[in-house]
């Protein structure tokens, strides 16, 4: 999914559009994007866009066989702490 996602940033990136960004992005993200492509055009390039790194550098997902499961994914940027946050229910049904 990380894979496919960061396809779809790097298309857009590349032409400061953000076609096809709604295929992968939603809400404050996709504004969040769009805005960055706003900010990088108005300015001729001199802000740069927000390097995203599309990599999990983290996953723990519990061993349980009832639903709703659990994950927990962690990333850090460079030079930037780990944040912490609380598990979250995963959506779906078992397969």
């Amino acid at each position: 999914m990380l894979e496919a996602i960061g396809t779809t940033l790097t298309a857009a990136d590349t032409t400061l559009a953000g076609t096809g960004l709604d295929t992968r992005l939603a809400g404050p993200a996709l504004d969040s994007r769009r805005a960055e492509y706003a900010v990088t055009t108005a300015t001729a390039g001199a802000k740069a866009l927000t390097a995203l790194a599309m990599n999990a550098q983290t996953l723990v997902v519990p061993s349980t066989g009832g639903w709703p499961r659990t994950e927990l994914r962690g990333d850090q940027a460079a030079g930037r702490p780990v944040k912490s946050a609380a598990p979250r229910a995963a959506a779906g049904r078992p397969a």
